[in-house]
């Protein structure tokens, strides 16, 4: 199975969220879309694995796979606060980064430029 880059993946979460602004928040994802959140999710537990927000998040299921509009089992709006969880995750806001790129991210950084 190929892999997508961080960067790679965080820009599909971010076109994931726009595709879904097309969308009212109270419909039900799409199941190709949730599909692509799926992949996703996938790829992102296994970028920063020890993230414990990340690891509860549940994939989605299909919901009605006969219908001719399949669907997730998740609203849109759902879906997008999902997604911008991923990232955060992905970002390194928690475990995931190291302490030493944390750091390095921080305010510090910007008080010693204007030292």
């Amino acid at each position: 199975m190929t892999t997508l880059s961080r960067p790679e993946l965080k820009a599909r979460l971010e076109a994931l969220n726009g595709g879904l602004d097309r969308f009212p928040a109270a419909l039900l994802c799409p199941w190709p879309l949730a599909r692509v959140f799926n992949e996703c999710l996938k790829q992102a537990k296994a970028e920063v694995g020890d993230d414990p927000v990340l690891n509860g998040i549940p994939s989605m299921r299909q919901r009605d796979p006969d219908g001719e509009e399949a669907s997730g089992t998740a609203l849109v709006g759902t879906v997008q606060a999902l997604t911008m969880q991923v990232l955060v995750a992905l970002d390194g806001a928690g475990k995931g980064r190291p302490a030493k790129a944390r750091a390095s991210a921080g305010s510090g950084s910007s008080r010693r430029r204007g030292s």
